[in-house]
């Protein structure tokens, strides 16, 4: 039976996606901080779904954890088959005015976990000559209005996109699929106050299990960027194509409108 590594597998999308490859039969590694919340839904998940799971409560803010988690699975003599960088950190206040502890331990999650963690075993899997990696991103790389107050996040974000789309070239021939899913971002409170998300443009927000399904499916496709929902897709295409000035000014409109 094939394993799945989710880190970020307590809540959200993680949750969702872990529930999801549980329903259809895969042995689950999940990875959070919370392991109080990881044994329930593993209690939760054999009883249900028959399936194995392995718990490993890690803060992947600590450098050390990605080389934590395969020493683990060394012991335990698991081989994993599909990886899915899940967990993230968020910040939406000025770059300025963010604790430098907070930006910094953001790109340690967002980018140099999810880089170690997936170098880790990804050759592994190129060994076999199967595999699938998601990564999760967001619609943020998607957008050009730079007063969202996300600077570090949004460069986090440009990062996932750009290296999924590089490994996904890099180990296409070697039986190995790289997808970056890119879901809308939290909202931030600007966002909030103006009702960006509720715009009619992008219609309702998904939910987190709405975004799973669309991962979930996108990844057995072997899609190399997953965007959920039909205006979501046809906004990002529409900002690769269109002026860089030109989307800023339609972000900057939308952002005014009540």
């Amino acid at each position: 039976m094939e394993a799945v590594l989710i880190t970020g597998a307590g809540s959200g999308i993680g949750y969702e996606l872990s529930r999801l490859f549980a329903m259809n039969g895969y042995d689950l590694v999940i990875v959070a901080e919370n392991g109080e919340r990881l044994e329930q839904l593993a209690t939760e998940w054999r009883a249900e779904f028959g399936v194995r799971v392995l718990v490993m409560p890690k803060d992947l803010a600590h450098p050390s954890a990605p080389e934590e988690i395969v020493s683990q699975l060394k012991e335990k003599e698991i081989e994993i088959d599909l990886l899915v960088n899940n967990a993230e950190i968020t910040a939406n206040e000025p770059f300025t005015e963010t604790p430098l502890e907070q930006e910094l331990a953001m790109i340690q999650v967002n980018v140099t976990a999810l880089t170690h963690l997936t170098r880790l075993l990804i050759g592994e899997m190129a060994a076999r000559g199967k595999g699938k990696v998601l990564n999760v991103a967001s619609t943020v790389v998607f957008r050009t209005n730079p007063g969202d107050r996300m600077a570090v996040y949004r460069a986090t974000q440009a990062y996932i996109l750009a290296f999924s789309e590089a490994l996904a070239q890099e180990f296409k021939e070697q039986g190995i699929t790289v997808s970056a899913l890119c879901p809308r971002p939290p909202q931030t409170e600007p966002e909030k106050k103006t009702h960006f998300h509720q715009h009619s443009f992008f219609g309702a927000r998904l939910s987190d299990r709405e975004v799973a399904t669309a991962a979930f499916r996108g990844l057995m496709e072997g899609k190399s960027v997953i965007i959920p929902g039909m205006k979501n897709q046809l906004f990002a295409r529409s900002v690769r194509l269109l002026p860089r000035n030109m989307v800023k000014e339609i972000m900057r409109k939308m952002e005014n409108e009540k």
